[in-house]
């Protein structure tokens, strides 16, 4: 694993250590192994919260594969005790609600002349047949901040174990799909050994 990080991520002088931890030249580095849709899926999870530019999380490097096990890399944050947990909290909630100020500062700027500054549009997604070409274009520089009215994500993420699969939709009530899903149910199974769960719902 230590040549395919340097190799596919660029870094070098990689030395993989103890407790999921590695050093490089950029520093001491955070190692997450897990299948590869919860590593993708954490991956451009951290890349948007970066995005929002409101709270600090780990900076995500990418994900390595070899062999067919993959990897997220990050950077290494020590925990401290103490911290201002009041602060985090209104850090947190200024994060979630910096989509709904991007939209509202793009509508306001639709209003003046050379105004929009803050362009709404959609996250990066492949084009669907219900999508024109002259869609809004959806290069990271051409859009400098991102938005939408939409609910959901551009790519699968995972509950703990539990693999979502994610879609943009109208209504916050329907992305996530019901504990019993086929998957979970499968997960749940494998993890707990509750046989029952095959002809039961939870």
């Amino acid at each position: 694993m230590q040549s395919a990080i340097e190799n596919q991520l660029g870094l070098k002088n990689v030395k993989i250590l103890r407790g999921n931890s590695l050093d490089s030249d950029h520093g001491k580095l955070f190692v997450k192994y897990g299948d590869e849709d919860l590593v993708r899926g954490e991956f451009e999870s951290l890349k948007a919260i970066q995005e929002t530019d409101t709270i600090f999380c780990p900076k995500a490097f990418g994900v390595v594969e070899k062999e067919g096990s993959h990897a997220l890399i990050t950077s290494f944050i020590e925990f401290e005790h103490g911290k201002d947990w009041a602060k985090a909290g209104n850090l947190l909630a200024r994060m979630h609600m910096k989509n709904a100020e991007n939209v509202a500062d793009g509508e306001k700027g639709r209003q003046f002349v050379g105004g929009g500054s803050h362009r709404i549009r959609r996250m990066t997604m492949p084009m669907s047949e219900s999508e024109s070409e002259d869609s809004e274009p959806e290069n990271e520089e051409e859009n400098e901040n991102f938005c939408t009215k939409k609910f959901g994500f551009k790519v699968p993420t995972c509950c703990g174990r539990l693999p979502q699969e994610n879609a943009w939709l109208d209504s916050w009530a329907v992305c996530s799909p019901p504990i019993d899903a086929p998957e979970a149910k499968k997960i749940i199974e494998k993890c707990s050994g509750q046989r029952k769960l095959k002809h039961g719902r939870i």
